[in-house]
């Protein structure tokens, strides 16, 4: 038997496809019946009512679960929209990112015309320490005793150098021939674009050659064009000495066997795609060997014989009796010319190579200009090649067929006529009760109808609900029945043409839409490995219920630039671009502000918030917070003894605005305010000219006893629409909006002495730890290493949790190698005593003009101003860290932990 006191669930798995079998379904329902009512409901044959009944309902099941089948792209499809473009993100948007490898970065500059190869290798460049002074010197002639034992060399690391090798036939985008100078401010721009965070481009060099003469005598096929098979040795030669990097189009790269997610790992480029296998045979050669050269040359059609071959290494003048030519480190061997320029001496090649052909026994001789024309087909071949590639570079995406998946009627229509509430209904002579009894019937079915409508509404939302850009919408849907003929007899209060009002009136209370929509953005989240479950934790215990809005708007935000920063986690900001005011920022800076809630991650004045928290005339203190541009909405209801009450009376006025509720808000208005009304935390104040505010009260205090107004509304309005208007602006700009929050990510690598400078003087350098004559972590101050500058009086930042949280989070944010020095500091402006200076104005100043030095030495190759280096330098290693105020705490009783700072378990911050 079937307990019925039992919780019953609907099963989640759907593999088995019974929801389709209209059998199972029907002999599944008469189990139940059987078990539930057997000892009254005996007869379940197909002319039974119920069973009937049964019958129709799983007939309409099977139509809901054909629906629940339909390909996803036909579920997501609408009449604006027939790709999924807006619900996934495509291949070729969220499966590139930007280069992190040197071979990266050879197919990125891959892209630049002129560079037929290239090659990024470290910058090697020394440091020298001084163990008994604790500095360091590009020249140890710069310490007191360049003898002593204490001392030792260290490399500097993530300064690059690119070699290229140039193709100097190739054209600008404009048509004309491209130059070594324009190359190589493409390579530059391009660089800094998608730089590494910590890492440098030093300089940019020509590959250097090593000429080889190769002489051949070569028998032909009687019937093939000599000259065109001169011009294809001369092509293989010239490959094998250095092949070039191919691109392919994505047709060729599927057919190659490749996965999607294989070719698109890397940089998304402009023409094409690049075999990872040819790039890495496309690597400098370490050796030249006869018996290679042999064999792609014999691969040419129309050469029948290779009657004779030597090689000659023209660098060392050696004669070609050799099988093996070695070739130094980042050299390209060449084949030296066929003849000397006229007028002058060849230097770079002490012999000629000698190309000889017949047919038979006869010599033929090549003709120069055809030989030429041939080889600039081959090059006009090679770039129609490229340009084909980069016409396919995305996979289609399929596109839906629009269905109604909402569309359906009631099953009441599908009974037998007989029953009476089909749309012909009963016969005009049926008395009062048979009428009765077929409304009746309808009520019952109309149930069943009302769950099976909103099943369906469900399915015609999939692709709201899976939208990152729907924010605080309802979750549970339904929609009016259709087709019930005297519908209006057996409901009552049920709109009809408004599914939004009636899903609002059956469903609205069973809508936790919030908690819901955090639910779908989980599950949204889960497709990136992502989740934001210890934020959540710590923004409950910051700002209680209101959070979870707080919390869903950091998601939303989140997925929507994912596509963004997840291929830029890596690089830093670029060079080129704009230094302040601006989104120009290291990758990882973007997702370390998105995953903490930060709603503005440019770089820009931290010290100058829409919030003041300042002394007045008669020694107290009080506190103001604005809106954008400039519009004061709250401020304090009277003054405090000290900035720290005010600061924490001003976040408590905060706490409580973003949690009244603006549902109950909008209620309120409805139902008409007057003076004194309380609506959550706020109340209604009436002025005696008519006008009304709101102020922010302690909810603490008990009803009748009066209120504790603890912020104040700054002005007022005629029109209760319109108070009502800014009361939820204000409520939802809180949630959202205000945000004093930001950081500076500051790289060590520009901080270094130039280069070239070998006589820099100690005190241009950054300071070094030495302890007891061993190094320690920061013995190296420059190679991968950064400076995270935060404000530490916010409301968040100065929690000690989230302090912890945030730190933890920029040391697994930040690549793996790259060592943080985090420093929260900084009071408000105006926050201080006369006189006092302000450490976050100081470096904002400072680093604004340090960054735009930087810009105008990588772009206009213009010096760093040494006192520009000095004072930058100076100020950021002299900030102090600004620790939260507390007292130190026993830990004998565990009541009111708040403030208390507990040793070994309290995080003061890391510098």
């Amino acid at each position: 038997m079937l307990d019925k006191a039992k919780h019953i669930k609907i099963s989640k798995s759907v593999h088995t496809k019974d929801d389709l079998d209209f059998d199972f379904l029907r002999s599944t329902g008469i189990d139940y019946i059987e078990s539930m009512g057997g000892g009254l409901w005996t007869d379940m044959n197909v002319h039974d009512p119920g069973i009937t009944f049964l019958e129709t309902l799983c007939y309409a099941i099977t139509d809901l679960a054909n629906r629940i089948n339909l390909p996803i792209e036909s579920l997501i499809a609408s009449e604006s929209d027939l790709n999924l473009k807006n619900q996934f993100y495509q291949a070729h948007q969220i499966l590139p990112s930007a280069p992190t490898t040197a071979a990266d970065y050879r197919k990125l500059f891959s892209d630049i015309p002129g560079v037929r190869n290239s090659w990024m290798v470290p910058y090697e460049h020394a440091l020298h320490l001084d163990y008994a002074r604790s500095v360091i010197a590009y020249s140890p002639s710069k310490f007191i005793d360049p003898s002593t034992p204490q001392q030792r060399t260290m490399m500097l690391r993530g300064l690059n150098r690119v070699i290229v090798d140039y193709d100097l036939t190739a054209l600008k985008p404009n048509g004309e021939l491209v130059t070594i100078a324009w190359i190589n401010a493409e390579i530059r721009r391009m660089y800094y674009a998608n730089r590494n965070l910590c890492e440098d481009l030093v300089d940019i060099i020509p590959v250097k050659e090593h000429p080889i003469g190769v002489c051949l005598t070569i028998e032909l096929d009687p019937n093939v064009d000599e000259d065109y098979v001169h011009a294809q040795v001369l092509l293989a030669i010239e490959k094998y000495f250095s092949p070039e990097i191919e691109h392919h189009s994505l047709k060729e790269m599927l057919e190659r066997g490749y996965r999607t997610d294989e070719i698109y790992e890397g940089p998304f480029l402009k023409n094409g795609f690049i075999d990872d296998a040819e790039l890495k045979a496309a690597d400098l050669r370490r050796e030249v060997r006869l018996s290679d050269l042999v064999n792609v040359i014999m691969d040419i059609k129309g050469i029948k014989l290779i009657q004779e071959i030597t090689i000659k290494d023209c660098k060392q003048n050696k004669d070609g009796t050799g099988w093996v030519i070695c070739i130094d480190p980042y050299t390209k061997p060449v084949l030296c010319p066929t003849e000397k320029p006229k007028g002058k001496e060849d230097k770079k090649c002490c012999t000629l190579s000698s190309f000889s052909y017949y047919k038979n026994v006869l010599p033929v001789t090549v003709n120069k200009k055809k030989v030429q024309q041939f080889k600039d087909d081959f090059a006009d071949a090679r770039r129609a090649r490229i340009a084909l590639a980069a016409l396919d570079r995305t996979l289609s995406v399929r596109r839906g067929t629009i269905v109604d998946a909402q569309d359906t009627t009631t099953v009441q229509n599908t009974l037998p006529e007989t029953y009476g509430v089909s749309p012909f209904g009963l016969p005009p002579n049926a008395g009062l009760k048979r009428r009765s009894q077929a409304l009746q019937l309808k009520g019952y079915l109309t149930f069943f109808d009302q769950i099976l409508v909103s099943y369906f509404a469900h399915l015609s939302k999939v692709k709201d609900l899976l939208s990152i850009n729907t924010g605080v919408v309802p979750t549970y849907f339904t929609q009016a029945i259709k087709d019930i003929k005297d519908f209006d007899k057996i409901v009552r209060d049920y709109p009809t043409t408004d599914d939004e009002l009636l899903s609002e009136k059956l469903l609205g209370s069973l809508d936790n839409n919030i908690e819901r929509r955090n639910e779908i953005l989980d599950h949204l989240l889960a497709r990136f490995a992502e989740t934001f479950s210890e934020y959540t934790f710590l923004m409950h215990e910051l700002y209680g219920k209101a959070s979870d809005e707080m919390v869903l708007f950091s998601k939303e935000q989140f997925l929507k630039e994912y596509v963004d920063f997840s291929s830029t986690r890596g690089t830093a900001y670029n060079v080129y671009g704009e230094v302040w005011n601006t989104a120009n920022v290291a990758g990882a800076q973007k997702r370390i502000a998105r995953l903490s809630g930060m709603s503005n991650y440019h770089r820009r004045n931290l010290s100058n918030p829409l919030v003041s928290v300042y002394k007045t005339t008669t020694g107290e203190y009080r506190w103001w917070i604005k809106s954008p541009p400039n519009t004061k909405i709250l401020s304090s209801s009277g003054g405090f003894a000290t900035s720290s009450i005010a600061t924490k009376e001003m976040y408590r006025c905060v706490f409580e605005l973003v949690n009244t509720r603006i549902d109950r808000v909008e209620a309120a208005f409805e139902n008409g305010v007057v003076h004194g009304s309380q609506i959550d935390n706020i109340v209604i104040y009436r002025r005696t000219d008519g006008k009304y505010k709101f102020n922010v009260i302690d909810p603490e205090v008990p009803q009748g006893q009066g209120f504790d107004i603890i912020g104040l509304h700054s002005h007022y309005y005629a029109d209760l629409s319109v108070l009502k208007t800014k009361i939820i602006e204000t409520i939802n700009y809180l949630k959202s909006g205000f945000n004093e929050e930001g950081m500076f990510l500051i790289e060590h690598v520009f901080l270094l002495p130039t280069l070239t400078n070998l006589e820099a003087e100690l005190d241009e350098f950054l300071p070094v730890c030495v302890e007891d004559g061993q190094d320690c972590c920061s013995m190296d101050p420059y190679s991968f290493r950064v400076s995270v500058v935060l404000p530490g009086y916010t409301q968040r930042y100065s929690d000690p949790d989230f302090r912890n949280y945030l730190e933890l989070l920029i040391q697994r944010e930040l690549p793996a190698h790259v060592v943080p020095r985090i420093c929260w500091i900084g009071h408000r402006v105006g926050q201080e005593g006369e006189g006092e200076l302000n450490e976050l104005v100081t470096l904002e100043r400072a680093y604004q003009t340090f960054l735009r030095s930087v810009k105008k030495n990588k772009v206009d190759n213009i010096e760093i101003p040494k006192q520009v280096m000095m004072d930058f330098k100076d100020i950021l290693f002299d900030l102090h860290s600004l620790h939260p105020s507390g007292r130190l705490h026993d830990c004998e009783s565990e009541d009111d932990l708040e403030g208390k700072i507990i040793l070994g378990r309290t995080n003061l911050g890391t510098l």
